[in-house]
């Protein structure tokens, strides 16, 4: 049996959707399609096409985004959990053997820590410490060079890049750690409030340094003692 896999399946427009309901439920003579097509005059004519059974798969890190017509007619859901640091460990040292390079297990550990449980991440991560490590003549990659190149791209211990501890630091330094709603960080950041929701505040809430309330997004005590030892200014929570 054939499988169609669909990575990203939130994004299909809706009219594909309503052309799959067919194939994926399908009749007594298995799955079809209907389409539309002019052949014999200016009108469009319904044309069924029957197809070989299949099985589809689709991908997506939104369900909320798929339409509950398409989501209800999958037989089985799963969810995938994040990769552990131990995991994402195992494809480093692949990768580097990939790419030929040396690499040390402090500096395995140090690139799979801030990989964000998510093994594209690691990849690219020990592709730049292999580009850092060559520019700079080291034939080993260490946990020191792995610090050294992280410190060069702005990626802090946690994983967290710029953006990231600028999200955290607005809402500590300009709205006293929350609450605070996300458009009126979207604005501070210059960003898209779907940006935020979706790129930024995940991988913080995982890590438990910011909180979804009600009243809006809090920077959590973990968040403020990440900033702290970062060197940022954390003042009093608003109201202390």
């Amino acid at each position: 049996m054939d499988v169609l896999f669909i990575d990203e399946i939130h994004r299909l427009p809706t009219v594909v959707e309503e052309m799959l309901y067919t194939a994926m439920e399908g009749d007594a003579t298995g799955p079809y399609i209907d389409l539309f097509l002019r052949r014999n005059g200016p009108a469009p004519e319904p044309v069924r096409l029957y197809l070989w059974p299949f099985t589809l798969v689709g991908a997506t890190t939104l369900a909320g985004r798929i339409s509950g017509p398409m989501r209800d007619r999958f037989g089985v859901s799963f969810r995938l959990d994040y990769y552990s640091v131990d995991e994402l460990a195992l494809i480093v040292e692949r990768t580097a053997r990939i790419l030929r390079v040396s690499i040390e297990p402090d500096g395995v550990a140090a690139i799979a820590s801030r990989g964000r449980g998510t093994p594209r991440i690691v990849n690219r991560l020990v592709r730049r410490v292999r580009d850092h490590a060559s520019v700079h003549g080291r034939a080993v990659i260490t946990a020191s060079v792995v610090e050294d190149a992280m410190a060069t791209i702005d990626i802090d211990r946690c994983g967290l890049d710029s953006t990231d501890r600028k999200l955290l630091a607005a809402i500590v330094q300009k709205f006293g750690s929350g609450p605070v709603g996300v458009a009126t960080v979207a604005a501070v950041l210059g960003e898209e409030v779907e940006s935020v929701e979706d790129m930024y505040e995940p991988y913080l809430m995982r890590l438990g340094f910011l909180d979804r309330t009600p009243q809006g997004r809090v920077v959590t005590d973990a968040g403020r003692r990440h900033l702290a030892s970062l060197g940022y200014d954390v003042p009093k929570r608003r109201g202390e």
